[in-house]
């Protein structure tokens, strides 16, 4: 159960032709719908809210029932039912996606990985999953961010950017932007995004530049069908 809605929502991560610029400011999302099978275990809904949930009721986009639902199959889905993902267990989740390699694997468990212990706990999880399919704006772009920090420095390199386009690119995404702009390499594509969102300067961007860059954007908006 948890595998199938991890596919669902991550599958709005993964970039699909044409390949517009939000692919680094922002991901394509279809906020699909669900249908949350409460079981039988109610009789420990409040042991839940209590030991689990903490504010995530308030902090992300999913009622109670919602959360203890997530939460019956995020249990069965870790080690020994135990209180974390660790990557290995996490990647099974992404293969129904088809989502095979190790290197775009990492690039999606970093982002879940808010502490970066190694491992997503269920807050995170729950967090991640809150900002892809019912995040504002904000929210997922944040999400994205952490996705292109990949040393997790605050900041958003054009390198990290270029590695990234180029690791859509072997993953079978074009490089071509949203208003159909084609590009000979993930470099050049690279330029074109830090020019278009008017940080041509820049060598890097914090994560409230690439905010402020996606945010004065029509495309974005578009691309996250907002």
């Amino acid at each position: 159960l948890l595998a199938s809605q991890v596919s669902k929502e991550v599958n709005s991560l993964t970039p699909k032709p044409p390949s517009p610029p939000s692919q680094f400011f922002c991901f394509s999302s279809s906020h699909p719908s669900r249908s949350w099978e409460m079981g039988n275990g109610n009789s420990n809904a409040a042991k839940f809210r209590k030991v689990e949930f903490g504010t995530l009721p308030q902090t992300t986009h999913y009622n109670e029932a919602d959360l203890i639902d997530l939460y019956r199959s995020f249990r069965k889905d870790a080690p020994q039912g135990g209180s974390v993902l660790h990557r290995k267990d996490f990647v099974e989740l992404l293969k129904p996606l088809n989502i095979l390699d190790p290197d775009l694997q990492l690039m999606i468990f970093n982002s879940f990985d808010v502490e970066q212990k190694g491992v997503i706990g269920f807050d995170e999880f729950a967090s991640g999953l809150s900002a892809i399919t019912r995040g504002n704006l904000e929210e997922k772009l944040n999400f994205v961010f952490r996705m292109y920090d990949q040393d997790r420095d605050g900041f958003v390199s054009r390198k990290e950017l270029q590695d990234a386009l180029e690791l859509f690119q072997r993953n079978g995404s074009p490089l071509v932007s949203h208003s159909g702009k084609t590009f000979d390499s993930a470099q050049r594509y690279c330029e074109y995004l830090f020019e278009e969102f008017g940080f041509e300067t820049k060598s890097k961007l914090s994560l409230a530049e690439y905010i402020e860059g996606a945010s004065r954007n029509e495309e974005v908006f578009l691309a996250l069908d907002l």
